[in-house]
């Protein structure tokens, strides 16, 4: 619940400080222009084969979530949504571009992508093009924006839930392992 309200209360103050007054859907991509940019196109390198370098990190993304498929400009079709532990899995049998050593990124990783002056979605839209924008709890109706990392949540309190980051306004939260999200798969770096 608490997830749910904070997630509301920055969608309805991001929309508020950029004077949106829309019905919902948005069509477009909303920035900020006084923010500066987090992930700016210059931190980049766009590969032919539907993968990314994100200089920063040193880190292979795959531009495209699981699901859609790289037409050689942009993502196409739908992303899937899974449980956790078919996450896991897919990110172990997934073979593209050449590459088998594909992984769900870390909490960490997968926030160094967040375009955090957007909303709708949070991510570089020339990088990472047509990634879900829209969350269940705020956008009835709508396939979530949530993405898996490989990240635990270790809370005494409760059982160990895995970690996701919402591209539609640059929340994260945990999740029950059963519940579907969507995933971008990494390759790079230190594995977790």
């Amino acid at each position: 619940m608490k997830i749910l309200l904070r997630m509301s209360m920055l969608a309805g103050l991001f929309i508020s400080n950029v004077g949106i007054c829309q019905e919902w859907p948005y069509p477009d991509q909303l920035c900020r222009s006084d923010i500066p940019t987090t992930t700016p196109d210059s931190d980049f390198v766009l590969h032919e084969n539907g993968t990314t370098t994100h200089l920063p990190t040193g880190l292979i993304w795959m531009r495209c979530a699981v699901g859609q498929d790289w037409n050689g400009e942009t993502c196409i079709g739908d992303a899937m949504d899974m449980d956790w532990p078919q996450a896991l899995q897919t990110a172990k049998d997934h073979d593209f571009a050449g590459y088998s050593d594909w992984r769900v990124p870390d909490f960490k990783e997968l926030n160094s992508i967040l375009e955090l002056a957007c909303f709708s979605p949070a991510i570089n839209l020339t990088v990472f093009p047509n990634t879900p924008a829209s969350n269940l709890t705020i956008v009835p109706n709508n396939p979530p924006s949530w993405f898996w990392s490989s990240s635990v949540s270790l809370n005494a309190m409760y059982a160990p839930k895995p970690r996701f980051v919402g591209f539609s306004n640059g929340t994260d939260g945990v999740s029950q392992m059963g519940e579907d999200n969507r995933v971008r798969l990494v390759r790079g770096g230190v594995q977790p």
